[in-house]
């Protein structure tokens, strides 16, 4: 009787490894999941600015006439 009683320690044992494992490897995922809205800078706060986050945008145009061909050629900008 003792075999089959460790082998269901075993069992149970090998379990709640898969277990915590598997809650310890999705951790991460989670608390990055919810992350919201993105940090505000610190420092004083300014009643009449807005928080842009940062990002990748287009700056400028490959279709310019001749009045506005300082906008070309379009590139990539990344604000921090």
């Amino acid at each position: 009787m003792e075999t089959s009683d460790s082998t269901q320690k075993a069992t149970d044992a090998k379990g709640w490894i898969i277990i915590a494992a598997v809650v310890l490897a999705a951790t991460p995922f989670v608390l990055l999941g919810r992350k919201d809205t993105p940090a505000t800078p610190a420092g004083p706060s300014t009643a009449d600015m807005a928080w842009i986050p940062g990002g990748e945008f287009t700056m400028g145009t490959d279709k310019a006439d001749e009045k506005h061909a300082e906008e070309a050629p379009a590139h990539a900008v990344v604000i921090k």
